[in-house]
């Protein structure tokens, strides 16, 4: 195997050894404004007398990824060529649990892991413990011994880090995973024995940290069919409703007599993904009696989110069937 032009670290710094002493499990975590170790020299699995040192005011970015994430390994061109054009203001660090071998593989192996040249730890545990996450990438920005910001990696741009390493009061959304969310839980707060003989529904506003998830179900005891979509788009939640997938391609998709498309569909030109589903994803949670068969349903909810959203649907085709989202006024609006 050649020599890989991206170095492997095998501990970031020394001064975390003591951790190798401890559970991973008992080690504080770090947040936004938490004070990390200083970073002196490092030691690199292939180079010798290598050193992290960052100048005052560099930004140094922990990238934690894996070599099985395709969106971590898209994300590495673009963070490359900020490393390139900013210099010595920034270092990017590559942080995986992936074991040695797995991740050298994807380095010596692709074209891009043979472009990229970052420094890399590989089989980490400990620092995952210091900045716990459960979705990738993830990225720990710090400055001056000092975490500055926690964020996807839509966030690493060329202006960000530029503005991270100028900018003393920089500050990004905080991104905040939650892998014990329950799915199981109602959305909204009654006693248990309350929810169950309840026929309701409700849409309430994005989840923070909660992956989209669409569930039905039906509760024969309670007498109750139950349908829940947790951080769906206006699109997603009519598609299913539609019996469509949740992944709708574009030629499938019509839009009609609406104004400001960007409710409906991301624009990458006009924002972040993140703060787009943050703005423009909801939940919503009904229940219905046994008595209404699952078509009923179905339509209950499609007017529902039409009253409440201003946007109705229908579909099309009978092959290869097409959603049609028509914007409408909330006076125009008579439910079925």
């Amino acid at each position: 195997m050649k020599k890989l032009r991206t170095s492997v670290l095998a501990v970031l710094w020394p001064v975390l050894n003591f951790f190798a002493q401890t559970n991973s499990a008992n080690i504080r975590f770090l947040s936004i404004g938490d004070r990390v170790p200083d970073f002196p020299s490092v030691q690199w699995a292939n180079a010798s007398n290598a050193s992290l040192s960052i100048g005052k005011d560099a930004v140094l970015i922990l990238n934690f990824m894996s070599a099985d994430c395709m969106s971590c390994i898209r994300s590495l061109p673009k963070m490359d060529s900020i490393q390139k054009k900013l210099g010595k203001a920034v270092q990017i660090v590559l942080i995986t649990s992936d074991k040695r071998t797995r991740f050298e593989s994807f380095l010596a192996n692709t074209r891009i892991g043979r472009s990229i040249n970052f420094p890399v730890i590989v089989e980490d545990s400990l620092l995952k413990a210091l900045f716990p996450h459960e979705f990738i990438s993830h990225e720990v920005w710090i400055k001056n011994n000092k975490v500055i910001a926690i964020t996807g990696s839509e966030y690493v741009t060329f202006d960000n880090v530029k503005r991270a390493y100028s900018d003393p009061t920089f500050s990004l959304p905080l991104k905040h995973d939650r892998p014990d969310y329950d799915y199981s839980q109602s959305l909204i707060s009654a006693p248990s024995n309350a929810i169950a003989s309840s026929i309701y529904s409700v849409l309430l506003s994005h989840l923070t940290g909660v992956p989209r998830r669409y569930m039905e179900g039906v509760d024969s005891t309670a007498g109750i069919r139950w349908y829940r979509m947790i951080n769906l788009s206006i699109v997603e939640m009519f598609s299913k409703l539609w019996r469509l997938p949740l992944h709708l391609s574009p030629d499938r998709l019509q839009l009609r007599d609406v104004k400001d498309s960007s409710r409906l569909v991301y624009d990458k030109e006009s924002s972040y993904r993140n703060q787009w589903k943050l703005e423009n994803t909801y939940c919503y949670e009904a229940r219905f009696p046994l008595c209404y068969s699952e078509q009923e349903c179905l339509q209950k909810i499609r007017s529902d989110l039409a009253c409440w959203l201003n946007f109705e649907s229908i579909i099309s085709g009978e092959k290869k069937p097409s959603l049609i989202i028509r914007q409408i006024k909330p006076a125009a609006f008579i439910e079925n």
